[in-house]
Formats: C-alpha cells, structure tokens, sequence
C-alpha cells in the first residue's frame, strides 16, 4: 500500500475536500502548508477563472495540492422536460418577487479547456468526478506524470476506476456533502455509508484508496488509515473556516454545533447533491417533474440562485454541506488542520 508520503510527499495523510464555492485559494495553502494536502475544486468552471485560482494558489504554497475537475458527459436537451421545469421556476419566482427570463440556448462545456490549463501549468495530481477520462487521455496523462485520483460512489464504480489504471479511489460515503460523484447511475441505488463501502471494495481493488464522507474528528482518521486507506479527506469541517467562501449565513447555522438536516436533491442543478434541507429542494422535488439532468437544471437555476444569495434568501439557495457539518467551527484553516493532525497523530 502506497503512503501520502509516498504520493504527495507530504507528512500527514490528511486531505481537505473539493468543494466549489467553499474551498478557496487561502484554504488550500493553509493546509498544503502544514503538511497534509488542499484540494482545489475546479470542477466546470471557465478554464480562465480556473487558471487565475491555480496560479494564486501557487503564489500562496510551494507544497503540492491537488486539483479537482468535473468530467460530466454532454447530455440529451430534452426540451418537453426543460419547458416544464422553467415554468414551475417562473412561479416560485413570482413567489419572491424575481423576474425569471426563459432559457433557449444550452452551452455544455467540456472538461478538455481545464484539462489542459492544469497540464500547461504543470499541476501533477488531478482528482475527478461525474465521470473518468478516456483510455487515451489516462494513457497521455500518466506519461506527463500525473497521478489520477478518480471518485466512486459505488462498488461498480470503485471496480471500474480500478480496472481503468486510475491511480487512487476516493471512496466518496452517503454521508457526504455536495454533489454525488455518481458516473455509471445517475440513482442513489448501491449508495453507501463511508463504512459500508470501505468494506466491500477493500477486497475487490488493487490501487490506492482514500476516504471521505461524513468524516469530523481525528480518530475516525485513525480508523481508516489502519485498516488500509492511504488519505482521509474532510470538508463540511472546513464550511466555517475564516477562508471559507461559504455565506455567512451557514457557517453562523453550522457552527452553533447543532445538527441540521440535510437533504440529497436535484432540485439545484439537476444531479444529486446532499445539502440543507429548505424551501426550493421541497418545492421541486415535491412537484414528481422530471427534473432535467447536470448540467441542463443548473443552467436553469443560476441566475436564481445567484440572486437569492444577494438578498440573503436562504430558503431558496443551494447550502452543500454533509450530514456531520455541524462539527464546523468559525476558526482559521490552518487551526483546523493543525488539531486534526494533533488528533491523528497524537501529538
């Protein structure tokens, strides 16, 4: 079993999950920095924009980080369902008294413009979701030297990213925040708890493993690296940090240490996604419409979304978080990191 020392050659095996919109720049070179390893969410960003968060990332640490990008296929416009969905969003909007403007045209892009700011960059570990790259591409980027992290939410996924070549799974539990890394079903079936699916794909696969989902202390983290994983990934822990990007609305909720409930909708963007439960996840998937897939519902809510967060709606607003989020604290990253070290390695 290979170490995150072997890997990364960083210290501790401790990592800080994508999650866009939350994880910035400040973030990821705080923990990169201690001596576990950040990760930046790139996900389906604009390969510009994507480029600007890398070099400022590099600007901030000379220790490695990882890079996560979106890979979700190009999906069917199937207008009949997009048509429904748009008009149930004029009504709710009606509701908070924002003019909804109809969509007509659907830009899908692809992930080949991040995919070659990275390399163009000379970034060497590249974590993925929704999807996984071609023979080709994995042939060419294990040729430049770059390791592969790929995301399953699933045995079958688990298996296939194996058999693939891909570097190291991360085992992505039920437990988890954000958006399902889902690829062979877009279903929550064969779902798991982190436990759960540890358990049946340990036996089953020959590269590298690491964890996440759910995860809050240092002693889960113990857990998992002595039955065989080689890195612990948290992120809902990190919601409250000083450096978050999240609205101050949740990291104030979160960070009372009261659990709230989460919910795994597609009401937001079209692909499951656990975060707090609240009035616009009731709204759509109590309507039984068929909600259009990722990235098409995202489109559709954008513009929404970006105006209930300026006004501080929250009842109609996309709060990613797991269902351990409550564990944040409104406290540095770097404080963050440091007691979880303090608490894996007991110093």
């Amino acid at each position: 079993m290979k170490t995150a020392n072997d890997i990364f050659g960083i210290k501790y095996a401790i990592c800080q999950a994508p999650m866009l919109g939350v994880a910035t720049p400040e973030m990821v070179a705080a923990v990169s920095n201690a001596g576990a390893i950040g990760t930046l969410p790139l996900g389906g960003l604009p390969p510009s924009l994507s480029e600007e968060l890398i070099i400022k990332t590099m600007s901030l640490t000379d220790k490695p980080f990882i890079v996560n990008m979106f890979l979700n296929p190009i999906v069917e416009v199937v207008q009949d369902d997009i048509n429904t969905m748009q008009n149930e969003l004029v009504k709710l909007s009606n509701k908070i008294d924002y003019t909804y403007d109809i969509i007509k045209e659907f830009n899908q892009d692809t992930y080949q413009g991040n995919l070659e700011v990275v390399k163009r960059l000379g970034l060497k570990y590249i974590a993925f979701t929704f999807g996984c790259f071609t023979d080709q591409e994995i042939k060419e980027l294990h040729e430049a030297n770059i390791y592969l992290i790929g995301t399953a939410t699933t045995v079958a996924e688990a298996v296939f990213l194996d058999k693939k070549g891909i570097d190291a799974i991360i085992l992505q539990g039920i437990e988890a925040g954000g958006h399902r890394g889902s690829f062979l079903k877009e279903t929550l079936e064969d779902n798991l708890s982190l436990d759960e699916l540890f358990k049946a794909v340990t036996p089953l696969v020959t590269n590298t493993i690491f964890v996440a989902g759910g995860l809050y202390n240092g002693q889960q983290a113990k857990e998992y690296l002595k039955r065989g994983a080689s890195l612990v990934c948290y992120g809902s822990l990190f919601i409250g940090a000083d450096e978050s990007s999240a609205v101050d609305y949740q990291k104030e909720l979160l960070s009372k240490g009261i659990p709230v409930e989460t919910v795994l909708t597609k009401s937001f963007t079209g692909k499951f996604a656990r975060g707090i439960l609240n009035d616009f996840s009731i709204c759509i998937d109590n309507t039984e419409i068929n909600i259009p897939l990722y990235p098409i519902q995202n489109i559709l809510t954008q513009k929404l979304r970006s105006f209930v967060k300026s006004k501080k709606m929250h009842n109609f607003n996309s709060l990613w978080c797991g269902t351990n989020s409550h564990y944040t604290r409104r406290e540095k990253s770097l404080n963050i990191i440091n007691n979880l070290i303090k608490e894996v390695y007991d110093l």
